[in-house]
């Protein structure tokens, strides 16, 4: 349900920088095949590639690249936006086509339906990221390149200000290491601040902590550790005092109070507007920050592009070409620097049989796996790189232990059997599932299936786990995962379509929310659903996949107006200015349980945008208008309920207004469905907003989570042990559907 800023951008991004900056491998060193120099390398090859890039330059190098082999390569790309470009790949892998080289999101669809080659034995996979390559592993085998996503982390400097203060920009790690020694020397001095994974927000929160994490970049003992490592995981200790140093040096910076953001790798406005004022020299961002904060406010002035920022209470207007965007970086199997990836995966297509042009696809590959992105960093004014951060389950953080102990995190996933791209979930699975936030330093472990976690405690608790777990093998907090019910019934779910038409698992969530609650209506977005569900028994963990946020988001009854219904609707549908992929707005549409609604699209341009579109139509299952002045209760989720994927109705006012809730909004601690009134109201007779919100969000984590009311709604709902089936049923009506997203059209399967 978190937004999705611009996959098919970062991808061309990505692809494009790969290309531009690269230093160029030497083929020899990675693929025998370059030895022989005859026979199927003089064959005249093609290799047809979707791409979200609208220049050639990528493919320029790609075939450059592929002609050191075999010379009589050419590459054909095709360039779409990306749910466009999605559809017509499958549709033409389906039908046993497509082009020989697959970019894709839905990657373990392709994998199920045996769409990619398996890619495990290629020696190119050793020039990327153990932990990228994790991210693909299925079943202990990997079938595509993980490439870029919507989550690009780094740290945006202010290349001017450190020249002014005489350093140059670092070009290796050891450089940046040295530089962020040096900031902390000349702090006090210079008066100029540093920010860096996202948790200094002030002065006070900068100069108590920026001194431990540049320890972390200068600490030899514990890079020697990390290597140590990385070479024979066997051979060091999770009792390692450099190892142990950096978890306790957290928990102080928890005592010192200077925990204000359990996202560990990001910054607020706040602090990228102090770099680009010149107030600091640099902070961490992620690619949502910058593209949505900044990047749109680029001005041309003078012809050169530039940031326009208040400073002394006026605006002024930076460069762009001040700044440069460092990716995070991460060691790879090889001995080359390389950022992360993740979210959109680089394959061969399956239906590929032919030798001459499975060698070329295997080599375009390559150049891709081999390129080197780092040291070379980029322009503020075209971002790129590739992520640091993959977000999983959003009760479950892995991103810090991932970032700060990568090789930590690979022993702790090695043996994974990953079912989706966001879970860690599976009846095979052992991997301590860790919770770390950095308000709240505990460390959880046993989520092999459901909901159950277990309080190991503090870090050097889980320290002691750790090493038990690599000498041993054996999880003490496991919980085993649970049959829940049966299903005869296949639920289908492909992420574009998913998002963008009544589903039969959307109505089964949306169906088990209202039940649950005995509300008149429920409401939940599509964004909930993240994979499908299988014929056969149905466990914990296969609804913990298919409904990604269903262990970290609650249960809630509101009372509500039928207007701030419709306004939901209206607004998280974006019928003003509606994009024709729902994919990629926010959670995708609002998928309703107790009534109907109707989507009526304007006709869509060639560019994939709508130019708008209407909810018509509002209905009770009865079939009488939702009436905009009667008052209904309303199931959602605590998530909705904080105005998340612009769900405004439901927000609560901001800080500098009066403590009370929107006109129209009544929200209950309890709700009793037998006499459909509450059990017990908040009080809302509150000084602060503070105190509303903190009241308000302390009951709702408190509630029943989505896993719980689906598990409650197939036990009701289940004759001699199976499911009875949950089909579409009309609920959603779309009219002048954009054929690329019609299921029927593209052979997609949601009933």
């Amino acid at each position: 349900m978190r937004k999705r800023v611009g996959t098919g951008v970062l991808l061309a991004l990505l692809v494009t920088v790969a290309a531009g900056c690269a230093k160029t491998p030497d083929v020899t060193e990675t693929n025998p095949q370059h030895q022989s120099g005859a026979g199927l390398n003089e064959t005249p090859v093609t290799l047809h590639v979707y791409n979200t890039l609208g220049e050639t330059v990528s493919m320029e190098r790609a075939e450059e690249y592929i002609r050191r082999t075999m010379p009589n390569v050419t590459i054909e790309s095709t360039y779409e936006i990306a749910p466009k470009m999605e559809n017509a790949q499958l549709a033409a892998v389906r039908g046993g086509g497509g082009p020989e080289i697959l970019y894709t999101q839905d990657y373990y669809t392709y994998v199920q339906n045996g769409y990619l080659k398996d890619l495990t034995s290629e020696p190119f996979l050793k020039n990327y990221m153990i932990s990228a390559l994790s991210d693909a592993e299925v079943g202990g085998k990997v079938y595509a390149l993980p490439v870029g996503n919507g989550y690009i982390s780094g740290l945006m400097v202010n290349q001017r200000l450190l020249t002014e203060l005489g350093h140059e920009l670092p070009r290796t790690q050891d450089e940046f290491a040295a530089l962020c020694g040096r900031l902390q020397e000349s702090r006090e001095e210079t008066g100029v601040r540093a920010y860096a994974f996202g948790m200094l927000y002030d002065e006070r929160a900068a100069l108590g902590a920026m001194p431990f994490f540049l320890d972390a970049y200068t600490d030899s003992a514990y890079v020697q550790w990390l290597s140590q490592y990385r070479r024979d995981p066997s051979s060091v200790s999770f009792q390692d005092p450099a190892f142990v140093r950096v978890l306790r040096e957290l928990e102080e910076l928890k005592a010192m109070g200077l925990c204000q953001s359990s996202d560990f790798l990001t910054s607020d406005s706040q602090n990228l507007q102090e770099v680009i004022r010149g107030d600091a020299l640099m902070c961490s961002v992620s690619y949502v920050d910058f593209a949505v904060r900044f990047e749109d406010k680029l001005t041309e002035v003078n012809g050169v592009p530039s940031f326009r920022v208040a400073k002394d209470g006026r605006q002024i207007y930076v460069p762009a070409e001040d700044f440069v965007f460092i990716p995070y970086m991460g060691k790879t199997r090889g001995e080359s620097w390389l950022a992360t990836n993740g979210d959109w995966y680089l394959g061969i297509n399956a239906n590929v049989t032919d030798e001459a042009t499975l060698q070329a696809s295997r080599l375009y590959l390559e150049y891709v796996a081999s390129t080197e992105f780092a040291p070379e960093y980029y322009s503020a004014s075209v971002p790129a790189g590739a992520t640091t951060y993959y977000r999983r389950d959003d009760a479950l953080e892995y991103s810090f232990f991932q970032e700060r102990h990568p090789e930590v995190y690979q022993c702790l996933t090695e043996n994974s059997v990953i079912k989706n791209p966001y879970q860690f979930y599976g009846s095979s699975l052992f991997t301590f599932a860790l919770r770390h936030s950095l308000c709240d330093q505990k460390y959880y472990a046993g989520l092999s299936g459901g909901s159950a976690y277990k309080d190991i405690g503090a870090a050097e608790d889980i320290l002691a786990v750790l090493e038990d777990y690599r000498i041993t093998g054996q999880n003490p907090y496991e919980v085993p995962d649970r049959v829940v019910g049966y299903t005869e019934k296949e639920y289908g779910y492909v992420r574009i379509f998913s998002r963008s038409n009544e589903s039969a698992l959307g109505n089964l969530l949306a169906d088990a929310l209202r039940e649950y609650t005995g509300a008149d209506l429920a409401v939940v977005n599509a964004g909930a659903l993240t994979a499908g569900l299988e014929v056969g028994e149905i466990t914990e963990s296969d609804l913990a996949t298919a409904m990604l946020y269903g262990l970290s988001n609650h249960v809630v009854t509101v009372r509500c107006k039928g207007a701030n219904l419709i306004s939901i609707l209206s607004t998280n549908n974006l019928v003003s200015t509606v994009r024709a992929d729902q994919s990629g707005v926010y959670g995708g549409m609002v998928i309703p349980s107790g009534f109907t609604y109707t989507i009526a699209y304007e006709p869509v341009d060639e560019s994939g945008y709508g130019a708008g579109a209407q909810i018509r139509d509002v209905r009770l299952a009865n079939g009488e208008p939702l009436d905009p002045e009667a008052w209904y209760t309303v199931t959602t989720t605590d998530y909705e309920l904080g105005g998340r994927d612009l769900w405004e109705a439901f927000t609560l006012i901001p800080a500098e207004k009066p403590g009370k809730l929107p006109d129209g909004i009544a929200i209950y601690r309890t709700f009793d469905p037998e006499s459909g009134a509450a059990s017990r109201m908040f009080d809302l007779n509150l000084d602060t907003y503070e105190e509303q919100y903190r009241q308000i969000t302390d009951w709702a984590v408190e509630q029943p989570n989505i896993i719980d009311a689906v598990i409650a709604y197939i036990e009701r709902h289940s004759e001699n042990g199976v499911l009875v089936p949950v089909t579409t049923d009309g609920r959603i009506r779309i009219e002048n559907m954009p054929e690329r997203l019609d299921v029927e059209k593209n052979g997609v399967e949601l009933r």
